[in-house]
């Protein structure tokens, strides 16, 4: 590039100055040291944009954990409390979308990984997982994915309709009383845990990466130019796009090659895993965000089974556990089986730039396999005497993966002790978990033997569904429904305006009769069930908050306990007690 802008000013002084001489050669050093002085200022520019972003960077980490921050404002009120923040009506503004086989209903959010800032399109995300690398391959194709089994229907389900909606019932009272006596449900009720996961990227900034794939959204943008100009626009004007398919997805000067900055872009999708082992529904504690249940006027009761109720992984997969301080807990043995980019398979170690190789946090001895998300580590002790590590300074709900997909941004360094000198080259991502889904046999058990035809829309041809004479002749992707209308005792209406699941559709079955069915997607909480006490539920977010890692929360949590219960404190040199 030098070589050519200088072949250029010797063209432009030739022109100038035609006859040469030493007036000439005066005027090419004058240029060149402007150009020279140009590159130094470009340069300097672009390094201290590079350490503006890192300020900002380090300024979110120190004020809070990566987690979800907001969600769209929708209510304001007379209180503080009564305005959306990361909950409202709904936490993390999860919905329904049990119409479509595979979509799972969630909104836009402001998140924080690593102390990136973004704020996500609508995200209505797909029960997908990565795929396994195969043959000699350590990695597979660049966020590839594959759906998610859905759990075999009980093989005592069986006979007429009547006959298997009664036994179907035996199951799901069986799941929500944990009674594996009454029925062995382990095998027909699948927790999957689902994650939110982000890289910076090296992006064709005249091309936009779609983020990951839904039924429903995509980011509607032809350029990432395209999108930060709509972002700015929407900023400017407090209007929102209807569809919600913007983004905000932040773009940093990643290095200077040869005095040129090299741009790159941020990204995330929303994947999910298929979670080797059964997760009792007693590992699953409710957070009693008390702001939330004050805005709604919730009891722990009703907060419990309400679209607000936040939860948290109990920190040992043990029926009998109790609160306390904890460093690798169950949910770090649940992440630790989700690989990053590199897919599931993948074998990376993390020798990073200081010649300390990092081990494995159960296992000391064995090198740790940085190729699936993990945020405790060990390795030689520190300067503080210790060898338990922890993935970022004060981040304590980072989980981070290393990969060597080409499309992730690297980042490298040079680490020299002792006069020896190592350069260091990595890329990584970093997730957090969003939430545990239980699947059921309702995805499968089909008892009218209803077709289903994903791309095939049968409303283009007049029928509707919605009663004996417009009936579909089979299922399709927008119409997931061949649940009987009377397995539940009611289909009551959600009164969610997000939801797409609610109703009721005409369908006929393998033998051409048109019968009532109900959607048989994923739902945050059924409807009544016969013989069963309450609700179930199946979709239990447990994303950290951003904001749980302020000192602030911390201590306003502290005094909340304290004037809860005050006796279990009296250990405690408090005036209280």
């Amino acid at each position: 590039m030098k070589s050519a802008l200088i072949g250029i000013l010797v063209v432009v002084v030739a022109i100038l100055k035609p006859d040469g001489g030493e007036a000439a050669a005066n005027d090419m050093a004058k240029l060149l040291d402007k150009v020279r002085v140009m590159n130094q200022t470009v340069s300097r520019m672009a390094r201290q944009m590079m350490l503006q972003q890192l300020f900002v960077e380090e300024r979110i980490r120190s004020e809070g954990n990566s987690g979800v921050k907001l969600t769209r404002l929708t209510r304001m009120g007379t209180k503080s409390y009564h305005s959306t923040t990361y909950n409202g009506r709904r936490v993390v503004s999860i919905h329904d979308h049990a119409d479509h086989i595979r979509t799972v209903g969630m909104g836009e959010l402001s998140t924080v990984l690593n102390g990136v800032e973004f704020r996500t399109r609508h995200n209505d995300y797909k029960l997908v997982t990565p795929t396994t690398v195969t043959g000699k391959n350590n990695s597979i194709a660049y966020n590839s994915v594959r759906d998610i089994e859905f759990p075999p229907v009980p093989p005592s389900v069986k006979g007429t309709v009547e006959q298997q909606i009664a036994e179907m019932r035996e199951y799901f009272k069986a799941f929500a009383t944990q009674n594996k006596a009454h029925r062995d449900y382990t095998k027909y009720f699948k927790p999957i845990l689902c994650y939110i996961e982000g890289g910076w990227t090296n992006a064709d900034e005249n091309k936009i990466d779609e983020s990951f794939d839904s039924d429903r959204h995509h980011l509607d943008a032809s350029s990432w130019l395209e999108l930060q100009e709509k972002i700015r626009f929407s900023a400017y004007t407090g209007r929102k796009d209807r569809l919600e398919n913007h983004a905000y997805l932040p773009t940093t000067i990643h290095k200077i090659l040869n005095g040129v900055p090299i741009l790159s872009q941020w990204n995330f999708r929303i994947v999910c895993h298929e979670i080797k082992r059964e997760i009792k529904l007693n590992r699953l504690k409710l957070v009693d965000d008390i702001e939330v249940r004050m805005a709604g006027k919730y009891t722990l009761k009703d907060y419990e089974t309400s679209r607000s109720g936040r939860y948290r992984m109990a920190p040992r997969d043990e029926d009998n556990w109790k609160e306390g301080i904890y460093r690798y807990d169950f949910l770090d043995e649940l992440m630790s089986e989700i690989p990053g980019k590199n897919g599931y398979g993948a074998k990376l170690v993390d020798d990073g730039i200081s010649g300390s190789r990092a081990k494995d946090y159960t296992n000391p001895d064995k090198d740790l396999n940085a190729a699936y998300y993990h945020r405790w580590f060990t390795g030689d002790r520190d300067a503080m005497g210790s060898r338990f590590q922890h993935r970022g300074f004060s981040d304590d709900s980072l989980f981070v993966a290393a990969t060597t997909q080409e499309k992730i941004a690297p980042m490298e360094a040079e680490y020299c002790t002792r006069g020896n000198c190592m350069k260091g080259k990595q890329r990584f991502t970093y997730a957090i978990p969003l939430e545990i889904i239980y699947l059921t046999p309702l995805q499968q058990w089909n008892p009218y033997k209803i077709a289903y035809k994903h791309e095939i829309d049968p409303r283009k041809d007049g029928l509707n569904g919605r009663s004996r004479d417009k009936a579909f002749p089979h299922s399709f992707k927008a119409v997931y429904s061949k649940t009987p209308l009377e397995f539940f005792e009611d289909n009551d209406d959600s009164g969610d305006s997000a939801d797409t699941s609610n109703g009721v559709f005409w369908i006929k079955g393998s033998d051409g009769v048109p019968h009532q069915t109900v959607a048989s997607g994923v739902r945050i909480v059924l409807s009544k069930i016969q013989g069963i006490d309450k609700r179930i539920r199946l979709r239990f977010p447990i994303v950290p908050i951003h904001q749980e890692g302020s000192i602030y929360w911390k201590r306003l949590q502290a005094l909340e306990e304290l004037v809860r219960e005050p006796e279990s404190h009296c250990n405690i040199d408090l005036n209280q007690c």
